[in-house]
């Protein structure tokens, strides 16, 4: 099997639970603060990306930086945004302290999105959702490198923002005011 058709098959695999993640998690982003999504790694990347589409979509998210936040960027979270956590393993040893700081001093609302629901990270966070009961299998011969794994988050996280927006009844207009720039603000 080439690297393209694990693409395609985890994809298909991964398509009922992936709906079920989006449809589920929808209801709880469409929140009056900011949703702020974070990851470590290959995750904190998928992250970023996301944030930048919900962004040109009108939806207030941003990048949280776990690194930072124990060194004074607590701060800047409010009771009513909520923390999006992406970990492929549920076990990210970076993220668990914050999680765990964050549930029990200052009680902002915690979700993660994981593909094990039963890692350290679900004792920490109000909501775990799982892209599937199965391993993701990777494209690479050696099956480390995350890469269909990081667009089976990608994949969750643009569609969350994109449904949100839709939901929000986001016009033409309103999108051309967040994104009046390159080619996609002269159409």
């Amino acid at each position: 099997m080439s690297s393209l058709d694990i693409y395609t098959q985890q994809i298909g695999a991964f398509r009922k639970s992936m709906d079920r993640v989006i449809s589920e998690m929808i209801p709880l982003m469409d929140c009056s603060g900011t949703v702020y999504l974070t990851g470590i790694g290959k995750s904190g990347l998928i992250c970023q990306k996301s944030v930048a589409t919900w962004q040109s979509l009108g939806i207030q998210a941003q990048i949280l930086h776990l690194q930072d936040l124990f060194h004074g960027n607590l701060g800047i979270l409010r009771p009513q945004d909520r923390i999006v956590y992406v970990s492929n393993s549920g076990n990210t040893e970076e993220i668990l302290p914050i999680a765990r700081y964050i549930r029990d001093r200052l009680g902002i609302i915690q979700y993660a999105i994981t593909n094990n629901i039963k890692g350290a990270i679900a004792s920490c966070v109000d909501r775990v959702f799982a892209l599937g009961p199965d391993t993701i299998r990777e494209a690479d011969r050696l099956n480390r490198a995350p890469s269909v794994s990081s667009v089976l988050f990608m994949i969750v996280l643009d569609l969350i923002g994109i449904q949100l927006a839709e939901k929000r009844g986001i016009t033409k207009e309103e999108f051309l005011l967040f994104h009046p720039g390159g080619s996609l603000g002269k159409k």
